[in-house]
């Protein structure tokens, strides 16, 4: 009997939560499992309210400074957070490879051997004059 492949679903958000991103992370994972994988959620993660807090205080920061807003999902202090915090997860965990679907400040600092499939609804071009 061959081994199940363990792939890690890494989202910010709970994956079982069939409301978030309109049941779309809840739908992909079910559907991992029908593959036969074996998938274990990785998210959601929890993020200190004094960390929540700086974050508020630097947008209104940058606000002030630029007169503009910014997206608050890819912010870079954000992003080294994850990737610290995933990566000691990781390190608990034995994942064969990462399916990480439209979480790229996630994954942009986590640093990691194990391959990352990562899934996105847009593309960089898309959404550059956006942000």
């Amino acid at each position: 009997m061959q081994k199940k492949i363990v792939v890690g679903y890494l989202t910010s958000i709970n994956p079982m939560d069939k409301r978030s991103w309109s049941g779309t992370y809840y739908r992909m994972f079910r559907a991992l499992e029908q593959q036969s994988f074996e998938v274990i959620a990785l998210g959601p993660l929890h993020q200190p309210k004094w960390f929540l807090f700086s974050m508020r205080i630097l947008d209104k920061v940058k606000q002030l400074f630029y007169g503009k807003n910014f997206n608050k999902q890819q912010r870079l202090l954000k992003s080294k957070y994850f990737g610290y915090q995933y990566k000691r997860i990781l390190e608990k965990k034995n994942i064969d490879i990462i399916f990480s679907p439209a979480s790229s400040a996630e994954i942009a600092f986590l640093n990691t051997s194990i391959p990352i499939c990562y899934l996105s609804d847009t593309s960089f071009s898309q959404t550059y004059e956006f942000y």
